[in-house]
């Protein structure tokens, strides 16, 4: 090494020793062309003991630190050479390890290691295997110091760091291990947060999700599948079932769902068809029936199976998602989604490679459970075609047709075990009380058919008409809604993206003049969809050595206020002033929501989630929300939390819900949901998945003339409504025409719960 480049060197560290924090970068960047292996060796031969060496014990304490503040700055350098940037940063930690000890500065020398697992697990020079093995040697060396009790957080965070290297070592029982172990801490730390609460335990939940999918890729990669379907499940809705726990008095903490109990959820004609979301691609887990369901399990075997996308398939998903949630929420793409709603969902089942994933389906399945994750609780996968094979006849159609006993969703099967502990299936075969809220705007005249002729079947049937469904008139009634076995709310609804507990059903008495409030503008989307996490690997120290060590007792700080989506007008091309619900967003005022025709509403008089989950519904079988995107819930977090409309019902005791993808038409729910009614309290009492699928079925396949003839036969609608009945279905239309077979018209509606 010349004098001229040992002097550039010299130069180089002295300008980094000596400048602000915030320039480090800076003149890193500038001087990229002396950020090489020569540097490495001129820290480690020249610097070290010629200036480092010399130092009293505080100067080198305060050079040791900006050593690895520098170790940060060159790790995370993309300019120049990746190669060249890391023996420089492993440099800088390897030459500040020699006054960092142990013994003197326990903590420091603890992040210290850390991060040196990190360069070496990144490195790129030498052996692969070796850097691995000096990583792991790191990550082993920080826990000595960084232990769950001590600092639970920083003791997380290496174990997670450790398992990747183990599992790039292809130590993979080493990496399940330990990856495990993490998990413990991280939810310790969950159950221990006590400032903050709720809120706090998502924060930590979506922080720490990558974890998880960790876990599930390492036990896939072991061939261990019930193990990763267990892992699925530990890390979704966690917080809705801990509230579930706590609203019941459940005596014991809520315990991770083990693989037994999910496969005894199954009947024997039943299948479970869960989704997950990891970072290089989704899975699906396929839970058939087996009647000995017993430890040990074998991977593949035992009644799971999985299967696995490519990236690519990701990609597709994403994108698909994407344009598909833009358009309808998008007021002037509306029109443009609803015509192309079907080509959509074929293009969905490609990407979801659907064929593949029924096709590994016994031929004796009739019923499917369908478990969602993320974004893809807001599509229509029931109405998603596919083709089975049974008995060597090849069958085609969505999947309502291809199952027969029914498709119905369940946030998690976890909760599903839930709900069926404190409301076992079949107890409640002959609902008698109905409570429900009928036309509270008084701008949907055939929610008002649709109530009467629904009502007709019940004895008591208490129902709330037009003014007299208002916030206080559903308080004076609250009895009433608590002590029924249907609860049937026809009305509009408003799911809030941006804050999905004020999520609301609209009440009367809740609409207000333009003028009175005035409103602001809407904000908008963006952060509606959640981007990849951030690198865990790395502990960084203030230029003095501040280390924050966090003990076992803390809190998460609260985030920041989330965009508002836009409010624009609400249009459709069979029924303009038809349309269920379709509420747009709200205000800048916190208390008003602006439906997408423009109306403004005061939604401290409409009945929101948060309330929802104040209700005590133990003795209510079904709650059918027949009105707009009640079945939305939010997708901007990665853990799968499942807040909506449903998850507030089913959390006040509910044991099934209805709801609904989209905006609904006011006509072809109504005829719909009588339908539905005729079916599910007919003589046979079909389950509500099975009800709903008939009744599904029946609107999409039914003609003009059929459904003019069904009009004149049916019992329940009253003679002076039907003409206006058939007048609509008729007007315009061939009588052989089918004018709601439109998934639009049929495929919102879902089955959730039991």
């Amino acid at each position: 090494m010349d004098e001229l480049r040992r002097q550039a060197y010299q130069n180089l560290i002295d300008a980094l020793l000596t400048c602000d924090r915030e320039e480090e970068m800076g003149i890193m960047q500038a001087n990229l062309e002396l950020i090489d292996e020569g540097f490495a060796q001129f820290l480690r031969r020249d610097w070290a003991t010629q200036t480092l060496g010399k130092l009293q014990d505080e100067e080198a304490f305060n050079c040791a630190i900006n050593l690895h503040n520098f170790n940060l700055g060159f790790s995370s350098l993309r300019q120049g050479s990746r190669a060249s940037n890391l023996e420089v940063s492993i440099a800088c930690l390897e030459i500040g390890l020699t006054v960092i000890t142990r013994e003197a500065y326990s903590e420091y020398w603890a992040a210290f290691q850390n991060n040196l697992g990190a360069d070496y697990g990144n490195r790129i020079r030498g052996e692969k295997a070796e850097n691995l093995e000096v990583a792991i040697a790191a990550y082993l060396a920080s826990l000595e110091v960084y232990t769950r009790e001590a600092f639970p957080i920083n003791n997380a965070e290496t174990l997670y760091n450790l398992g990747l290297a183990y599992r790039d070592n292809s130590q993979l029982p080493a990496a399940y291990d330990t990856f495990n172990t993490a998990i413990e801490t991280v939810e310790l730390m969950r159950s221990e947060i006590i400032i903050g609460g709720e809120a706090d335990r998502q924060k930590l939940a979506e922080e720490w999700n990558k974890l998880y999918q960790e876990m599930v890729e390492v036990c896939l990669a072991m061939a261990n599948q019930t193990a990763a379907l267990e892992y699925v499940e530990r890390s979704k809705t966690r917080n809705l079932v801990e509230l579930f726990y706590n609203a019941r008095s459940v005596p014991q903490n809520p315990q991770p769902i083990s693989f037994a109990e999910i496969g005894n959820l199954l009947a024997e004609d039943e299948a479970i068809l869960e989704w997950y979301i990891t970072f290089n691609g989704f899975k699906v887990f396929i839970v058939t029936y087996q009647p000995f369901l017993a430890p040990p399990y074998q991977g593949g075997v035992g009644g799971v199976d999985v299967w696995e996308s490519s990236e690519q398939d990701l990609q597709a998903l994403e994108e698909f998602q994407r344009e598909y949630i833009d358009d309808i929420k998008d007021n002037e793409k509306y029109d443009n989604w609803k015509n192309q709603l079907e080509t959509r969902l074929e293009k969905l089942a490609e990407i979801l490679h659907i064929d593949e994933i029924i096709s590994r389906l016994p031929e004796t399945c009739k019923r499917l459970i369908l478990v969602p994750f993320r974004y893809l609780h807001l599509l229509p996968l029931h109405a998603l075609t596919s083709r089975r094979l049974r008995e060597n006849v090849e069958e085609t159609g969505s999947l309502l047709d291809l199952f027969p006993g029914g498709v119905r969703y369940t946030p998690s099967c976890q909760l599903l075990l839930l709900s069926q502990r404190v409301n076992p299936p079949g107890e409640d075969s002959s609902p008698r009380k109905l409570f429900a809220i009928q036309n509270p705007t008084e701008d949907l005249d055939f929610t008002d058919i649709e109530v009467e002729a629904i009502a007709k079947s019940f004895n008591p049937a208490e129902v709330l008409k037009r003014e007299k469904a208002s916030k206080t008139g559903l308080q004076e009634r609250i009895t009433g809604l608590q002590d029924a076995d249907i609860a049937h709310f026809s009305c509009h609804g408003f799911f809030d993206f941006s804050n999905p507990r004020k999520s609301a059903l609209i009440l009367a008495g809740s609409k207000v003049t333009p003028l009175n409030p005035p409103l602001g503008k809407g904000g908008d989307w963006r952060g509606f969809l959640l981007g990849k996490g951030g690198d865990w690997r790395r502990f960084p120290l203030t230029k003095w050595g501040d280390w924050r060590g966090e003990k076992r007792k803390f809190s998460l700080g609260k985030g920041g206020d989330r965009r508002r989506f836009p409010l624009t007008k609400w249009r459709d091309k069979r029924s303009p002033p038809l349309t269920k619900g379709g509420l747009g967003g709200v205000s800048s005022n916190q208390s008003y929501i602006r439906s997408r025709r423009g109306e403004i509403f005061d939604i401290t008089q409409c009945v929101t989630l948060t309330e929802i989950f104040d209700l005590k519904l133990n003795k209510c079988s079904l709650v059918t929300l027949s009105a707009c995107e009640t079945g939305l819930t939010d997708i901007r977090d990665t853990t799968d939390e499942y807040i909506g409309l449903p998850s507030g019902f089913f959390y006040a005791g509910a044991t099934n819900v209805i709801s609904t993808l989209w905006a609904v038409n006011d006509v072809s729910t109504a005829i719909l949901m009588i339908r539905f009614y005729e079916l599910l309290l007919s003589e046979i009492r079909p389950p509500v998945a099975i009800a709903l699928r008939e009744s599904q079925l029946w609107l999409r396949e039914a003609t003009v003339q059929k459904l003019v003839e069904w009009v004149a036969d049916c019992q329940l609608i009253a003679d002076a409504k039907k003409q206006e009945i058939q007048d609509y279905i008729k007007w315009g239309e061939n009588p052989e025409n089918k004018p709601y077979q439109s998934p639009h018209f049929w495929a919102a509606f879902c089955a959730v719960g039991q």
